[in-house]
């Protein structure tokens, strides 16, 4: 493991207490301007959270207001009421992003996919950098905001999904992560 990323991690209170986790639960409110224009402003308004830490899967409850709950993983998504009973699904989401803008509003479905695998990026950052498949390169260190920080490239396995596949990790003098472009 890259030097950077096992002080990086160990700063995050280690992967060993990582890996004994199966289920992380969170209660959230996700707003702002994004979901505002993608024709969601409160959609993720309250929300509880639960993800596998050790897989890509996620589920927002209430989702979309109602008895309904969003389950995704990289290849399938599914709003479904509380009972477990489906009311729409996508077998391959990514795909329904194809020819968006910025201004393309989303329906329910996209905004389960996207929210989803992005929550569970940010809650699993940065433990899933060791997960097999990634690659992760020191990079030399930049100023930013007037500090000097250290610089992590992680390249996502295509397994994973997420905005794009090559990031860029700051890291602070206390091995913390503090940006992300």
């Amino acid at each position: 493991m890259n030097d950077l990323l096992s002080r990086v991690i160990t700063s995050h209170r280690g992967l060993e207490r990582w890996n004994k986790i199966t289920l992380s639960e969170s209660d959230v409110s996700v707003t702002g301007s994004t979901w505002s224009r993608k024709g969601w402003p409160d959609a993720l308004k309250n929300v509880h959270v639960s993800a596998h830490p050790q897989d890509q899967w996620i589920s927002y409850r209430p989702f979309t207001g109602g008895k309904k709950r969003s389950r995704c993983t990289p290849a399938y998504t599914v709003i479904e009421t509380l009972d477990g009973e489906i009311v729409k699904e996508s077998h391959n989401p990514r795909s329904a992003f194809a020819g968006h803008t910025a201004e393309t509003k989303w329906d329910d479905l996209h905004l389960a996919y996207f929210s989803g695998y992005a929550m569970w990026n940010y809650l699993t950052t940065p433990f899933l950098f060791a997960m097999e498949g990634f690659e992760v390169e020191e990079l030399p260190r930049c100023r930013d905001g007037g500090q000097e920080r250290r610089r992590l490239k992680v390249v996502f396995p295509r397994s994973i999904a997420t905005h794009c596949r090559k990031q860029v990790f700051y890291v602070d003098d206390q091995h913390l992560i503090a940006r992300l472009d």
